[in-house]
């Protein structure tokens, strides 16, 4: 210490007199002390390096001030437990202290959050700073907690930091190292707004804490009960308070005893919607929200319902008891328009809103889909509203209640907007989009086709897929229709029922689809195996089946539109029927025609017997039998009449009685005509069917066996042999190269034909002559056969020259009588030919 103030403080303290200052009394960082009528100028703090001249207050130079105050907050470090103060005045020295601090002052502690956080407070006279540990204690809720302390200022030792200051609520208590509390308050609970619901209550704002049992709420002075609080955050509470009425209600919170100011929440009545009415006036309904016409108590509340300056209404009435949300009353005539609707209940108005009452104006504030509907939402919706969608009037709305109706579209609606049409009044137009739906999907062919695609509001995107729960069925190609349908093309299959799923957008729908059922048109006969045309038959899976006389088959060959299959020789007419994988289709009937395989003719020959039975004369022969063909094949029927015919190029040749010789129906045997020629195809009829063996069979061929003869006047010549025909017109004969005339049958076995008569006798031929002959198409001969019936011509010379000359008379007349009766039996000839020739006529088939 300085050697001139340490004999400055021991002559101060020699000449002293007495103590005229009392010691002074330690408030905080504070200090008082009575003067004793004193006048006080000067306090002077003495320390190790000198002294520090401190402010005094309240000190003046009026005798009748006793007390003065100063402040050590100033100089506030770590102060020793005694500490010296000089006071003088007027410069000179009267008095000193050693004064005994309080340590460990805190300063006033306030408006700590009701969060977790880190606080700083402020601590004079400690020792704090030379500990080696340092804590307190914060007691708040009935909770201690342990907290270190840190020092923010190393020099001053006034200043510390709490970490982690715990959350808490009301009023708590820090406790330092043990030596000294102070009490502190959690800030006041601030209320921000108020908001309310049907049945509940929120207050927004801060400080709440977070324990419900900590909090209490009053209204209007009025304690809630604690079963109210439905929960409590930092910054907000939520209650169950119905709503009875309407008014203002002041709110209070208190959080462990602190209390929040008053907020005041004011419940008006709420209008969201008014009805119309004709304008000679009648009943409508507002509606919306704490629409009371009863006090909590049961008395009727003071109504008042303002429509712009038409009318106020005092009267009106809720659709039933404990309804809050409708006023039901009835409005006066008028013809105003969007007039400003203000419900007053026991003073209290609604607020600004955009709800309008017009006579008949219908308006529209919403539109959802239900189907092939449109429920139309909004006000004025009247049943005899007219709805005009997308430009085109519909009809009349159907009516729902007063702020709902609906409208039945058509299939081929379009997105688009719709407005609401009351005589001349009309709404606003209102946009919409529709939904897609599917109602059916049409069969399509199992070869792969065009479907079709039903339902409503059909479109045409990108996102168009139509595919089977399996995925082996799709479709693409889509087409749009007039949105009650589209067209796509869809893969082969077979089947029924198929589940698909049809996607527009990102709207997907489900359905079935069939294939249509297998179709059976017509069938064709090709021996045993049957052809049968028509639609949908399928192509793979094993999926087709053929029934047919109570057996199944299995095609041959198999088309989506061609069948074949076989059937067993002893088959008969019956109903015929395809499955495809379970569709069945209807049945056809399924005649069966003969089938010819081949043609057995007599003696195992291979040649059509010419069967006459007329002798050269043209007698019918008593004892002749005429040789069969058997027809061999299948589907002979016995119980059916058939009809062999024999045709070539030429002719149709009948082959009588044909009869079906066995109960197998495999044959059919029948008589041949006396006929002749070659290339005949058999064919076998009954009733509509045929059927045709394509190897062509010949008759007989024609056999020479010998001839009569002719004088060389001519006459008929008969030819004795086998394979006549009795057709004119169809042989020709040739003796050598003299044509023998008009050759016709007078049996098989038979012909006759004419030679014409020789101009002269020389001209004769005197050898033999070979006969040739055609019959239909058929050809033979005889060589050297032939000769004429005439004297060999006389070899003349002239020796016997006159000897001839008396003989000319002796020959002369002898062939005169010769020629005569050549004559006559010419005539009988030719008579006997044309009776022939008569007879031929009416044996030809």
């Amino acid at each position: 210490m300085n050697k001139g103030i340490i004999v400055f403080l021991f002559l101060t303290l020699v000449f002293k007199t007495n103590w005229c200052i009392d010691p002074p009394v330690q408030n905080g960082t504070q200090f008082s002390f009575s003067k004793n009528s004193q006048v006080v100028t000067e306090l002077r703090y003495l320390n190790e390096t000198g002294y520090k001249l401190l402010p005094i207050n309240d000190c003046s130079n009026d005798p009748s001030t006793t007390v003065c105050t100063f402040e050590l907050r100033i100089i506030a470090k770590v102060l020793l437990v005694q500490d010296n103060f000089l006071v003088y005045s007027g410069g000179s020295y009267i008095d000193d202290w050693s004064v005994g601090l309080n340590n460990n002052y805190i300063d006033p502690v306030s408006d700590i959050s009701t969060l977790t956080q880190n606080y700083s407070i402020t601590v004079f006279f400690s020792q704090i700073g030379l500990m080696t540990e340092s804590y307190v204690y914060i007691i708040q809720n009935g909770i201690s907690t342990y907290i270190s302390l840190k020092n923010e200022n190393p020099n001053e030792f006034t200043q510390y930091i709490l970490p982690n200051f715990p959350a808490g609520s009301g009023v708590g208590t820090i406790r330092l190292s043990n030596f000294y509390e102070r009490q502190f308050n959690h800030s006041q609970p601030e209320i921000d707004s108020l908001s309310s619901t049907l049945t509940t209550t929120t207050i927004t704002g801060r400080n709440f804490f977070t324990w419900i049992n900590q909090t209490s709420i009053w209204i209007n002075n009025i304690a809630l009960p604690q079963s109210s609080i439905v929960s409590v955050g930092q910054n907000q509470i939520a209650l169950k308070v119905p709503k009875n009425s309407v008014g203002s209600f002041d709110y209070k919170v208190s959080i462990s005893g602190i209390q929040s100011q008053i907020k005041t929440l004011n419940l008006y009545p709420i209008v969201k919607s008014i009805t119309t009415t004709l304008k000679t006036g009648g009943l409508v309904t507002i509606t919306g929200d704490l629409l009371f016409t009863k006090r909590p108590n049961g008395d009727p509340t003071s109504i008042s319902i303002q429509i712009g300056d038409t009318a106020t209404i005092t009267s009106a009435t809720n659709l039933q008891t404990g309804d809050i949300n409708h006023l039901v009353f009835t409005i006066p005539p008028g013809d105003k328009d969007y007039q400003k609707v203000t419900v007053t209940i026991d003073g209290f108005s609604s607020q600004e809103t955009s709800v309008d009452f017009s006579y008949e104006v219908p308006e529209i504030s919403s539109i959802t889909q239900s189907g092939t509907k449109l429920i139309i939402s909004g006000t004025s919706l009247l049943s005899k509203s007219i709805v005009v969608v997308n430009n085109v009037t519909l009809g009349n709305l159907t009516y729902i209640d007063s702020s709902s109706a609906s409208i039945e579209l058509p299939p081929t609606t379009k997105d688009g907007s719709l407005y609401v049409r009351t005589e001349e009044k009309i709404s606003n137009n209102f946009p919409f989009t529709l939904k897609p739906f599917l109602s059916s999907l049409s069969g399509g062919s199992t070869s792969g086709s065009i479907i079709t695609i039903y339902g409503s509001f059909l479109k045409l995107q990108s996102t168009n897929t139509l595919v089977s729960t399996d995925k082996l069925l799709s479709c693409i190609n889509f087409v749009q229709g007039d949105g009650s349908y589209i067209t796509c093309s869809l893969s082969k299959g077979v089947g029924k029922n198929h589940s698909m799923t049809l996607t527009i957008g990102s709207t997907q729908m489900s359905g079935t689809f069939s294939f249509n059922p297998p179709v059976i048109n017509t069938f064709s006969q090709s021996f045993d195996e049957f052809t049968l045309s028509g639609n949908n038959f399928g192509l793979y899976n094993n999926a087709t089946t053929i029934y047919f006389g109570g057996s199944s088959y299995k095609p041959t060959f198999e088309s989506f539109d061609t069948l074949k299959f076989k059937i067993p020789a002893s088959s008969k007419p019956g109903p015929v029927y395809v499955v495809v994988a379970a569709q069945t289709s209807l049945e056809k009937p399924l005649a069966i025609g003969p089938a010819i395989q081949s043609v057995l003719f007599p003696d195992g020959g291979n040649e059509i017997p010419t069967n006459s039975d007329i002798d050269s004369f043209g007698n019918k022969l008593p004892y002749y039998t005429k040789k069969n063909i058997t027809i061999q094949g299948l589907f002979f029927y016995p119980s059916q009449s058939y009809q062999v015919t024999l045709k070539n190029d030429k002719r149709i040749i009948t082959c009588e009685n044909a009869t079906v010789v066995d109960d197998q129906a495999t044959a059919i045997k029948c008589t041949p005509p006396w006929s002749s020629g070659i290339g005949y195809i058999v064919h076998v009829t009954t009733g509509n069917f045929f059927a045709t063996l394509d190897t062509p069979f010949n008759y007989e061929k024609p056999t020479i066996f010998n001839s009569s003869t002719v004088s060389d006047t001519g006459g008929i010549v008969t030819i004795f042999g086998s394979g006549f025909a009795p057709q004119s017109g169809v042989m020709s004969v040739n003796i050598d190269k003299y044509k023998c005339i008009d050759p016709y049958g007078t049996s098989s076995q038979t012909l006759e034909c004419f030679i014409p008569k020789f101009d002269n006798n020389t001209d004769v031929p005197r050898n033999n002559l070979t006969i040739y002959l055609n019959v239909n198409g058929q050809s033979t001969f005889l060589e050297n056969s032939f000769a004429f019936n005439v004297t060999a011509l006389p070899v003349m010379d002239s020796e016997n020259a006159p000897t001839a000359k008396w003989l000319v008379a002796a020959i002369l007349v002898p062939c005169l009588a010769a020629i005569l009766a050549i004559v006559v039996v010419s005539i009988i000839f030719v008579n006997r030919y044309k009776k022939l020739k008569m007879i031929k006529k009416e044996l030809r088939p």
